[in-house]
Parts: C-alpha cells; structure tokens; sequence
C-alpha cells in the first residue's frame, strides 16, 4: 500500500491538528459523512486512483471541489508524464503533487506546504519532455511509471548557489518547519547565528521567506547531497 497504518500514524504525530483518513477508492469519497467531507482540506492519490480521479471528477461531491488535489507518485516520469496531459487543461494549475521516494523529513515539509495551499511542484516534474519522441528510437512510446534515467539527472553542481554545509544544514531543519530557536539547540548554535545563516541563506537562493526557502529545498534535494559533501 502506498499509504501505511505506519505512515499515517507517523503523519498524525507529526501534524496534531490532522487526521487522515485511508480509503480504498475514489468512489468511498461521496460515502462519508457530511461532517467529514465539509473538513476535508486535502486529497491525496496515489497513480491508479488519480487516473480514476481524472475520469469520474464531473460526478464527485461539489464539496470537495475546494480540497487541495494531490498525485502521491514514486516515478517521476509519471508525475511528468501526468502535467504533460493536463497541460492547457482547467487542472494544469489546481493539481500539485507529492514525492514518495523523499526522506520523511522532505516529505513532511512538502506535505506542510501542500497543506497551506501552496502549488508545489519538484523540480524533477518540471523536465520538459515529449512522451512520443522519448521513444522514438525503440519504437515505443514511455507510459506513467516508466522510469526515465536521462530526464532524472541532477543539474551540474554549478548551477547551485554557493551554500555552506552549515548553511545546508540549518536550510535542511527550516524546511521542517523548526523555528531559529529549535534550530539552534539541535545545532548548538546561538538563536543570533541561526538568524544570520538564514538570512544568508535567503540571499544565496534569492527567496524571502522560508516557504519560499523550503520550496527551494525540496526542488533541489537529490543534488543537496553534492553540497554536503564539497
């Protein structure tokens, strides 16, 4: 299953305020109570039942027509290959999605900002690729799911801002949503330091708040590792 009694009892420690809730389909959704649909703030799919979503959206609840829409994908090739079909489409700018293969820590920090409505989108989805002449060569065309090694390259690491480990470091907490405080007592740092290397840090990704600052962080988490090693 995609979505384990491990990691939604995992989601609701985490978030205190959230519950959330496993169905089977997309159907079970116009089976809830009233209650329950009126609190929805947030649907997430997995691959098959976004395909389900897509074709039968017309006949769900109007209530949910305000809940967030979410693709929970493990390939990227899918989650491209799925904006590419909505591309000029109602939903191209109302879906966002949800990397499986993140660390927890990366996955709570997207799911935080899925949460407060922001359009996330990982940097890996934003590839520009046509699905036909992607197989040209072979004679067959890629279908959601089909991993795409040469779309997935990270970018050269000099195309990354100049950060310091530190830096990286004290970006990889913020984008848990730790406040400088917190920050600094994991870090053994002073709250005054913690505020200076995230002001650092603002300058160097050109953002000016930390959503902005955590959207980067997630955009740009397979090459943070090349970062960390320098």
């Amino acid at each position: 299953m995609v979505f384990s009694d491990r990691l939604l009892r995992t989601l609701e420690y985490e978030f205190k305020d959230v519950t959330a809730m496993r169905l089977r389909c997309v159907s079970d959704l116009d089976a809830l109570d009233d209650v329950s649909k009126l609190a929805t703030d947030l649907i997430i799919f997995d691959e098959p039942s976004m395909e389900t979503y897509l074709r039968t959206r017309p006949a769900l609840d109007p209530v949910y027509s305000g809940a967030g829409k979410v693709l929970a994908y493990s390939s990227a090739q899918a989650g491209r290959v799925l904006r590419q079909q909505l591309a000029g489409s109602s939903d191209e700018h109302t879906l966002r999605f949800l990397p499986m293969k993140s660390s927890l820590d990366a996955w709570f920090a997207a799911l935080r900002l899925l949460l407060l409505g922001e359009a996330f989108v990982p940097a890996e989805l934003l590839t520009r690729q046509n699905p036909i002449s992607a197989g040209a060569e072979t004679g067959t065309s890629p279908v959601p799911g089909q991993a795409d090694e040469t779309a997935e390259k990270t970018p050269p690491p000099s195309a990354l801002p100049n950060l310091t480990v530190r830096e990286v470091e004290v970006l990889g907490l913020l984008a848990t949503g730790m406040a400088n405080k917190t920050i600094a007592e994991q870090l053994g740092l002073s709250e005054h330091t913690v505020k200076l290397h995230v002001h650092h840090i603002f300058g160097k990704l050109k953002v000016h708040n930390r959503v902005s600052a955590t959207n980067w962080f997630l955009s740009h988490g397979q090459t943070l590792d090349r970062l960390q090693g320098r």
